[in-house]
């Protein structure tokens, strides 16, 4: 049920983006020239795991599958024009393949990547605006994350009131920021674009506690996942343990360092891991 669940979400939000994709080629809108495209960079991390799972069944023609969702995955993610995500994934790759011990895929996979990395570091970057997918494969750091950009802003904030933390919502966080940057001269951004951080949103949002609750659902989560996975010595494409454990890595732990991403995505993950232990 959680594989085909993860695969039938996966397969409706491509191809709906796919529609708009034709829609923006009509108007006359090429492929990775904006940034229209990246809020499916979210819903394309945390499904993600189910769409390699695909590779384990034994079927030739669902081998075949692969390659073909593969590369329309590749090109949807690549138009997300979000490096958050583009690391999300590539962890979640490594970690599926050598939990599942499919070395010679991860082989094929690491020699691709080797030469893709090679003529993206060669190549150069004259017009970031109309280049934008070359642009963002090159840049190390969009918002000065961790000096006076979005973490290390929302570090500074979070030191002045650690212990209540100062309400939960955007707008309460883009409120403390935009009144207090006047305070902070070298802030790089004069208005706010968020913590792109989850643990420090809630540790902003709701205190001390908020945070010690967010770090013991996290421990929970990866403790039934992990104890499970790590139990099977079997490789099986509908083992939901390892499909749940990846997501959880992928979308939170790799993308939520990077991005504020949206909390409520953890009740699918418990509510699957309940369904789980209670079947």
């Amino acid at each position: 049920i959680v594989l085909f669940s993860f695969l039938t979400s996966l397969g409706l939000r491509s191809l709906v983006e796919v529609v708009f994709y034709i829609q923006d080629y009509s108007r006359g809108v090429m492929p990775f020239t904006n940034y229209d495209h990246r809020h499916i960079s979210d819903s394309m991390v945390f499904l993600f795991p189910a769409l390699l799972n695909i590779w384990l069944f034994r079927k030739t023609s669902l081998k075949l599958a692969f390659f073909a969702l593969s590369a329309v995955y590749l090109f949807l993610m690549l138009g997300t024009l979000s490096r958050g995500a583009w690391l999300a994934v590539l962890v979640v790759g490594v970690l599926w393949a050598i939990l599942n011990r499919q070395w010679k895929l991860m082989g094929i996979g690491a020699a691709i990547l080797v030469i893709a990395g090679v003529l993206v570091i060669t190549q150069q970057s004259h017009k970031p605006d109309q280049e934008r997918l070359l642009y963002k494969l090159q840049q190390t750091d969009s918002s000065y994350r961790y000096t006076n950009g979005t973490q290390g802003t929302a570090w500074i904030l979070i030191q002045e009131n650690p212990i209540k933390g100062y309400g939960y919502g955007n707008d309460v966080y883009d409120g403390v920021y935009n009144k207090r940057v006047v305070d902070y001269p070298t802030w790089t951004f004069k208005e706010s674009i968020g913590p792109h951080n989850t643990i420090l949103y809630i540790w902003f949002s709701a205190g001390i506690l908020g945070l010690a609750s967010l770090v013991y659902l996290y421990g929970a989560i990866i403790r039934e996942t992990a104890s499970s996975t790590f139990r099977k010595v079997e490789i099986s494409p509908y083992n939901a343990h390892l499909l749940l454990f990846l997501s959880f890595v992928g979308f939170y732990i790799v993308r939520g360092n990077f991005e504020q991403v949206d909390i409520a995505q953890i009740g699918i993950i418990t509510g699957f891991l309940l369904a789980l232990r209670n079947r």
